[in-house]
């Protein structure tokens, strides 16, 4: 399984675990409905980001701990981006997202999202070397050498 694939399968997870998450607002179906289309399509936002900092992380071989740190940050930063998009494209009849308690449904996303990474953190782990401190400062140490010479 490529690494595409994984960061693919983690991003239906996590709509599938937002959709439940946000089951109580089908109270009004309007809304749920919008938020189901929204996090669907506009959700593609949050997969490319979160994508990007996975290709990121592998590139740059941080020790896990740090990338998972980084991976559950552009899980924020994808869904607040995603988040910007509806709101930058929301018509008139879309004013209830300003509301606080609408705030909700990207907090609903991004929680979503952790947890999906959480569960697929065997999987993603399999695509990152594992890299220690220790090997970091000596790598370090090592290339300021060479550069002082």
């Amino acid at each position: 399984m490529k690494l595409i694939t994984v960061t693919f399968f983690t991003y239906i997870r996590s709509v599938l675990l937002y959709l439940l998450f946000t089951l109580p607002a089908a109270f009004n179906p309007r809304v749920y409905l919008l938020s189901v289309v929204s996090a669907c399509v506009l959700g593609i936002v949050a997969w490319a980001v979160f994508a990007l900092f996975t290709f990121l992380m592998r590139l740059l071989r941080a020790p896990m701990a740090t990338t998972y740190f980084l991976l559950c940050l552009a899980v924020a930063i994808g869904v607040l981006c995603a988040y910007a998009a509806l709101l930058a494209y929301a018509t008139d009849g879309m004013h209830f997202w300003d509301i606080e308690m609408f705030s909700l449904f990207p907090a609903a996303a991004i929680i979503a999202g952790w947890i999906s990474i959480y569960i697929n953190r065997k999987k993603l782990r399999r695509y990152f070397k594992p890299v220690r401190y220790a090997q970091l400062i000596n790598c370090s140490l090592h290339q300021f050498k060479v550069y002082l010479n």
